[in-house]
């Protein structure tokens, strides 16, 4: 006990040089840079621990493993930001809160799953993180904003059937995204949310969405889109500059003017309101057939 400083079951500050820790029981908190830029390289978190305060592990460069007990529910600011030889983590059922900048920049860590209780995951939790993997179990209704910004190494997207939105930026320049499936309950695509996936592909749409935010896809490698009946507007570039071929529903209302501005390649257009919104095409080969 003495390589802890402990007061009112807050662990304040640790104190020793050992690099493998176990935290003792009776503490319900980490507190605030508890163990920030410290040289552990393994910690055991004991049962009954509910919070992980802000910073509590920022920036511990060597830090590989660390279990989190399932009696934890809130994941604060920076809690292990910068642990850049962090391998892995299991987050529990318990999990309320997953704060902004988490687990930004753990560049060493490969896969995570979201619980499927609603979780709230902050803007920017994994934000530049190393992972190829993460998946949302059902029940997860919203995706953060900016949640795997700049996860370059980001291969594989797992969205469940509960889904309702997905944030603006949540996967901004992952640049080795090949693939991934909408779910049908998605109502709301956020501006930017796969700005710059330069390897994404054609995307299927579900006939729930009904807002698609600015330059949405933008950047992404689109050639053919259907948007769903029952979306009434689009915005400008939603869906990046490669678009050969698009059909739009008779529910469309308004067209931003950027909506199709660098679409030189966009030929076939099947809208029965083409004429009307002409202007939306006058930078496409469409508008001069």
């Amino acid at each position: 006990m003495c390589d802890f400083e402990i007061k009112d079951g807050v662990l304040r500050k640790y104190t020793g040089s050992e690099t493998v820790v176990n935290v003792p029981d009776g503490i319900a908190k980490i507190g605030a840079g508890a163990f920030k830029n410290s040289g552990v390289t393994e910690v055991t978190l004991p049962e009954g621990l509910i919070t992980i305060g802000d910073d509590a592990f920022y920036r511990c460069k060597d830090l590989k493993t660390v279990n989190i007990p399932g009696s934890v529910r809130y994941i604060e600011f920076q809690a292990f930001s910068g642990c850049g030889s962090l391998e892995s983590v299991t987050l529990p059922e318990s999990i309320e809160l997953i704060a902004s900048y988490a687990f930004m920049n753990c560049k060493c860590l490969k896969e995570i799953v979201i619980p499927g209780n609603n979780c709230s995951i902050c803007d920017d939790a994994f934000r530049a993180s190393g992972i190829k993997k993460i998946s949302f179990l059902e029940g997860t209704r919203e995706v953060g904003n900016r949640i795997c910004y700049g996860c370059t190494e980001l291969e594989t997207v797992i969205l469940p059937e509960s889904l309702e939105t997905i944030g603006n930026g949540s996967f901004t320049n992952c640049s080795n995204l090949t693939n991934i499936n909408l779910p049908d309950g998605i109502v709301n695509i956020g501006s930017s949310a796969f700005l710059m996936c330069e390897k994404l592909g054609n995307i299927r749409l579900p006939a729930n969405v009904r807002k698609i935010g600015n330059l949405a896809f933008g950047g992404c490698n689109m050639t053919e889109v259907t948007v769903p009946d029952g979306m009434k507007e689009l915005d400008k570039c939603p869906f990046g500059i490669t678009l050969k071929k698009i059909t739009l529903p008779d529910s469309i209302i308004r067209i931003d003017l950027d909506t199709f501005t660098e679409c030189r390649e966009l030929e076939e257009i099947n809208f029965s309101k083409a004429q009307e919104f002409m202007y939306c095409f006058l930078e496409t080969p469409f508008s001069r057939k």
